[in-house]
Parts: structure tokens; C-alpha cells; sequence
């Protein structure tokens, strides 16, 4: 097997912090955080493009792995901060990529550099469902919008894979503060909780970006991939599973509509996505009961 030096941009985060322990088993992992310091990891603000400059040459990995986002960009501070992160920071990854070998004059080893990024369903507008990556982007959200230009930065480095996913679940540590954690927690403290019946997505089992990854990389693919669960489902639909798989009184979750929360918040209805062109590399993303029963067994849950 081939050791492969991974980069995890973002490893203290849900989804990092997952894919440097499925990688380390087999490979070389470095990571990086910012705000959750972690001694094991280096410190990186991934808008500054001289300081990933430096952290790139320093670690010379194989593959770079772009974890970070701001979610939450809502507020006038957090739009700015979002633009740095989301749209700002994978296009320094791009530029510094791009000159890396040409600054080193190691013109055999140009282009070594793989650059995953991983991007989101809400780059569209939610008015159809079941995007393709051939669909046209519109993001109707802050959030999607910076994200949308993050791609736009990673496409114009050749090696480049994006990998759009969506509503992330899985098990890390108890501390876990996701959408399905806290479905978990409100139930088995038998708080009754509102949940949206009019957003659909393609909840994704984070162990199994993991698994895509490797696979891509073994095929040597780049490109946009859609990245996410084989099941499309409302986000209520996808709690009361979460209650029948680990046991919790469904009965506590009560349907409501996005208007219902009367929030100035914009939301796409419908960000379902197409994983056609995932399945036709042999990769097999889990189903809704597959991945709550992957992540009950990991919880240790009876």
C-alpha cells in the first residue's frame, strides 16, 4: 500500500476530525485548526494566503483536504467572515497550489498536489431537486453563495476534486453538537422538538466521504462529484428515523413548515442531489437506515 501524506485543512471540525481518524490507520496525517486549539495540529487562517503558503511548503503533503466553512452567515459579521473562509480561503489553496512547483523549479512534480474541497448542497436554489453536477449553480442563501465562489477558486487548479455533500451525521465523540445529535439529546430528555416537514435533502454519512475519497484518489479521478446519502427525505421524515433506529419516542417530534419558524432566514426547499456519476465509479454511499445504524453501533448505543 501507498502512504499517502493527507493535509486536513479544518480538523478539529465535524467532518476533519472524521476523516483523520479513518486516514491515520493507513497514512500520514497532518491537520490544522483555529479557533479549537489542538496541540497535535497546526494553527492555519486559511484567508491568509502567505501563512497556507507556509504551512504547504513546510508539510509538503500529497493531498490537501479543505474542511473549513462558516455555516452561520446571518449577521453582517459572519458575512464577512463567511466571504474569507468559505470563498476567500479555497481559492489562496488554488493560487498557492498553482505556483507551488513552479516556484521550487521541480517541474516533474507539477501538479502533485491533489485538492480536495468540499462544497455544499446549497450552491442551488432548492426549486427542483435532484441535481446533477451538470445543473447550473444559484444559491439563494449567504452561505451558498460564498461557498459557490470557493468552487469557482478550486476549479481553476487542474487537480482539483469537489465534493458537494449535505445535512452531515455520524459519531465523533459525545460532545458532538450536529443536527442528529441533538435530535438524540432533546429526545432522551423528552423535550418535544419542531422540526421542518418542507426542506428536503440527502442526509450524508460522514464515514463514507472518508471512504469516497480514497476511492477517487485510487482511480485518479478529479472533477465535481456529488457527494452524499442514496435517500432523499424532509428533514422531519429523517428525525422520526433517527427516533425508530435508536429507540427514542417519535411522538415528541411535531411536523412543522419552513414558514412556521418565522425567521429571516433563506432556506432552498429542495437540494437533493443526483449521485449517478459517484455510483458509476463503484461507490456506494449508505441509505438512511445503513448510516443511523453505522453511527448507533460507533455510540455504542444497545
Amino acid at each position: 500500500m501507498i502512504i499517502i501524506k493527507f493535509l486536513i485543512i479544518g480538523a478539529t471540525g465535524f467532518l476533519g476530525n472524521k476523516l483523520i481518524n479513518i486516514f491515520k490507520e493507513n497514512h500520514e496525517v497532518i491537520g490544522t485548526y483555529n479557533k479549537t486549539k489542538n496541540e497535535q495540529y497546526e494553527f492555519l487562517d486559511i484567508s491568509d494566503k502567505k501563512a497556507v503558503k507556509l504551512l504547504i511548503e513546510k508539510t509538503t503533503p500529497d493531498i490537501i483536504i479543505n474542511t473549513s466553512h462558516i455555516p452561520n452567515a446571518n449577521t453582517e459579521e459572519m458575512k464577512e467572515l463567511a466571504e474569507k473562509i468559505n470563498s476567500n480561503g479555497p481559492k489562496n489553496l488554488a493560487d498557492v497550489c498553482n505556483t507551488y512547483y513552479e516556484e521550487t523549479g521541480d517541474i516533474d512534480t507539477k501538479n502533485k498536489i491533489t485538492l480536495i474541497h468540499m462544497s455544499t448542497d446549497f450552491i442551488f436554489d432548492g426549486e427542483k431537486g435532484n441535481y446533477t453536477e451538470e445543473d447550473l449553480p444559484n444559491p439563494i442563501s449567504h452561505y451558498g453563495k460564498t461557498k459557490l465562489k470557493g468552487e469557482q477558486g478550486v476549479i481553476k487548479y487542474q487537480n482539483h476534486i469537489i465534493l458537494r455533500v449535505s445535512t452531515l451525521y455520524g459519531y465523533n465523540k459525545p460532545t458532538d453538537k450536529k443536527f442528529t445529535n441533538w435530535i438524540i439529546n432533546s429526545l432522551k430528555d423528552g423535550k418535544e422538538i419542531k422540526i421542518i416537514n418542507d426542506q428536503f435533502t440527502c442526509p450524508t454519512l460522514i464515514n463514507d466521504i472518508g471512504k469516497a475519497i480514497l476511492k477517487l484518489l485510487e482511480l485518479n479521478k478529479i472533477g465535481i462529484y456529488n457527494c452524499v446519502g442514496s435517500e432523499k427525505i424532509s428533514r422531519y421524515k429523517f428525525a422520526v428515523k433517527v427516533a425508530e433506529i435508536f429507540g427514542l419516542n417519535k411522538t415528541l417530534i411535531k411536523s412543522i413548515s419552513m414558514n412556521d419558524l418565522k425567521q429571516n432566514i433563506i432556506r432552498p426547499k429542495n437540494t437533493t442531489l443526483d449521485i449517478s456519476k459517484l455510483k458509476s465509479e463503484e461507490i456506494q454511499m449508505s441509505n438512511i437506515n445503513e448510516g443511523l445504524t453505522t453511527m448507533k453501533n460507533e455510540m455504542g448505543v444497545v
